[in-house]
Parts: structure tokens; sequence; C-alpha cells
């Protein structure tokens, strides 16, 4: 979601509204955006029959495909992702509790232990079997 916004561009202009009529296009945009949602998961997953054009859906192999990831590609992807840095919040907590040396090697271990298990996810042949 946060990719789509940043993306789409903000080519229209904004114009100005009352209270009621903001918290109203809030509450109907996010109504619309959650069906949206859920509809585009149902549609991954296989559990829609057909889509807006009468088509089946494609499922996530058929989608990952098309797109240029492989399976092992994505699964190296969610791995490296998973591991490879704690959030912003844990980097403080670990600069007051232990200083700046051992921050800046936690963050550089997690980024070369991450890095080498997607290298190791992506090379295995079962990789392109999982997704």
């Amino acid at each position: 979601g946060a990719l789509a916004v940043s993306y789409s561009g903000a080519s229209q202009g904004v114009e100005p509204a009352t209270l009621g009529e903001g918290l109203e296009k809030i509450v109907v945009s996010f109504a619309e955006s959650t069906v949206n949602t859920f509809k585009a998961l149902f549609r991954v997953v296989g559990l829609i029959a057909k889509d807006a054009e009468g088509d089946p859906p494609a499922g996530l192999a058929d989608i990952l495909s098309r797109s240029g990831i492989t399976p092992a590609g994505a699964l190296a992807y969610m791995v490296f992702v998973l591991l490879y840095m704690p959030c912003a919040g844990t980097i403080s907590t670990l600069k007051n509790e232990f200083g700046w040396k051992w921050t800046v090697f936690s963050c550089i271990y997690s980024l070369i232990a991450a890095w080498i298990l997607a290298v190791i996810i992506y090379h295995l042949p079962v990789a392109n079997w999982l997704v």
C-alpha cells in the first residue's frame, strides 16, 4: 500500500472539505481499500473462482512468473527481509545497553547472515518447488 501511494504520483489537486466530508471520504476509501485488499488476496490464493473479466484467477506462482520473479527468488527475498536488520527501536536499545561498537557489529552481522542465508535458499533446488 505504501509503495502504491508513493509511486502513483500526486497528480490530483486537493480540494478543501469540511470535517464531516473529510471523515466520510476517509471511511469510504478505507472500506473500499479493505474490500479490494481481500479480493486480491483471495484471488492470489485461489479462493475466488473468477475475476471481474470472467477469467479464472492467477495463482501466486503465475503472478510471480509473469513479474519475472522466480519462486526461489521470492523465498530468498522473504528470508533476507526477515533477517537483515533489527528495527530502529532495537538499534537504539542496543546502543543504550551495549554502546556503538556492539550496535554496529550487530547490524553488520545481521546483514551478512541474512545475505548468506538468502543466497543459500536461492540456490537450493527445493526452493523452486515451494511456491
